[in-house]
This record gives C-alpha cells, structure tokens and sequence, in this order.
C-alpha cells in the first residue's frame, strides 16, 4: 500500500491532534445520550421512530450527536437496550472484533499478533477458530482492497496529514469483513462506504459493526455473483452487448429516482445519501413506483 506503517504508528502515538487516527473503539458510556427531546428514556432506550422522524423534518442530527444516533441506526446497538446493557455489549463487540482480526491475520507475513485475557476471550476464540478461510479468495479479496484504500476520500481531511493512518484502519476493518463474509467478499465502493463509516464513527471496531449492520440490508448489491463480477469476467466485445436493451427493472429504478428527485438533490456529501437510502428502504411507495414505471415502459 501507499500508506506507510510508519505514517500509523506516528498518527497512533499523537492521539490529540486534529487528524488523529481512529480509536480501536469507544467504551459505551451509561452517560452518554441522545439530548433530542423525547427520543432516549431515563435509562437509555431510545425510541426510534422519534430519532427518524426528527431526522426527517431535521434532515439529521447535530455532528456532535451524529455518531452515537448512527450506532442506533445502523443496528450496532438495539434501540431497547439500556445504557448499562450497552457498555457490556461493547466489551463484546470489541473481543470478537479482536479475535476475528487475528485469525486472519495468520495468514499474512507481517500479521499483528493480539493478545486476549479473560473467559470471553477464550470463548470467542474458540469459536472462530472453527472458521476455515478461502485463503485464494482472501487473498484476491486482499489485493483488490490494496489497490482501492490508498485511493479513498484523499479529498477529506480525515484521511490527511496525521489522519493519513485512517486509511490502514479502513483497510484493517476491509479484510475482517471480507474474510467472515466469504459470500460477499469484498467488491469496488464498499471501501467508500465504510470509509464514511469511520468519520463520523471515528472507531475501528464501532465502525466495523456497523457497517457489517448496513451490509445484512444490502450486501446483495455486492455479491460476488452479481453483476460487477459478471463484467470483470467479460471480455471488450462481450461488454458491448451488455445491457443493450432497456428492461423493465430500469424503468422502476428511474422512477424511485424522479420521486425522491428533490431529497437527492439536497444529499451534499455520500453520508447524507446513506442516510437517505436507509430512509429510502423504509418509505418507498413499491406500488406506485411500478405503476409509474409501467406508465413509461
């Protein structure tokens, strides 16, 4: 990769300034809450159909809460747990975050060993341990996300300067995913989307969750069966004959694209348009999206 070791190391060890790099995770702490008016309860539930119906009229929540309303959205915290339930459900996520690393980093000459205390430790790493690896596949899976990271969002300050470490914990959180997802894997995009992940998230393992959250809803747009792999595979003559004839499937996406024309357009940055898809999934209208797609087929 282009992002030197070194470059993390040094971001690591200046944790207080601007570009730092992303923490390993953050501890849920029981006294961190939502302030919107009647969204989180005195022990911490959180009432969701409160949270996006302030996100709808809002058009989201304040940066400094944007984080926290994220880990609820996106599913790495339940909205009906408690604070308290919260803070051992991150000592979990982060041991299993932390053993699921390890295993595949065995299979690399310069793996980083991580060492585990405790029952959960053990228990977790027993279990992994039972996960078998398409070591071809990971590799594959490895040299793509090599190719794509040190080329994701330069643009954003985030990934510069003394944040230019952010890039190897993307990477770090890519490989995970890819190597227990083996029917995913990883394809081109997913580096742009986890990567706005870890801003607002600014945690390895808080964003590793919740993008794997994200990508139960959605990784079907990136399966290795689907059609990103099926051009890969085509030859240039083949790939002209692709998709010559408009089929019906295009009309219904061109027809959700005219309804939300106007919430699209106001998407400043690929957050809010993630945030619109999620909404998106919940609100459509799939009756009159064909009707009207019928309409112009």
């Amino acid at each position: 990769m282009e992002v030197s070791q070194a470059a993390a190391e040094e971001s690591r060890a200046d944790a207080g300034s601007p570009g730092r790099v992303a923490a390993v995770s953050f501890p849920a702490v029981p006294g961190t809450r939502l302030t919107l008016p009647g969204v989180m309860d005195d022990e911490g539930r959180v009432d969701e159909s409160r949270l996006r119906m302030h996100i709808f009229k809002n058009g989201g929540v304040s940066p400094s809460e944007r984080g926290l309303a994220w880990r609820f959205l996106f599913g790495m915290y339940p909205c009906g747990s408690t604070a308290l339930e919260r803070s051992l459900l991150q000592e979990q996520l982060i041991v299993r975050y932390q053993v699921m690393k390890r295993r595949w980093q065995q299979f690399l000459p310069s793996a980083v060993q991580m060492h585990l205390n405790g029952t959960d430790g053990e228990t977790t790493k027993i279990l992994f341990e039972r996960v078998t690896f398409d070591q071809r596949e990971l590799r594959e899976a490895i040299r793509i996300i090599d190719k794509d990271v040190p080329r994701t969002n330069r643009d954003l300050s985030y990934y510069q300067g003394e944040g230019l470490g952010n890039l190897l914990v993307l990477r770090e959180i890519l490989i995970t995913y890819a190597a227990f997802h083996p029917e995913v894997s990883y394809a081109q995009g997913m580096n742009d989307l986890c990567s706005r992940f870890l801003e607002v998230l600014d945690s390895e393992v808080d964003t590793f969750w919740s993008f794997s959250c994200y990508m139960e809803k959605f990784s079907k747009d990136f399966r290795a069966d689907g059609l990103h792999r099926k051009i890969e595979d085509s030859s240039e003559p083949e790939l002209q004959t692709i998709n010559t004839d408009f089929t019906f499937e295009l009309f219904i996406c061109a027809a959700i694209l005219l309804e939300n024309r106007e919430s699209l357009l106001q998407c400043r940055d690929e957050a809010q348009l993630i945030q619109f898809t999620s909404r998106c999934v919940r609100t459509m209208r799939p009756r009159h999206s064909i009707t009207r797609a019928a309409v112009c087929f």
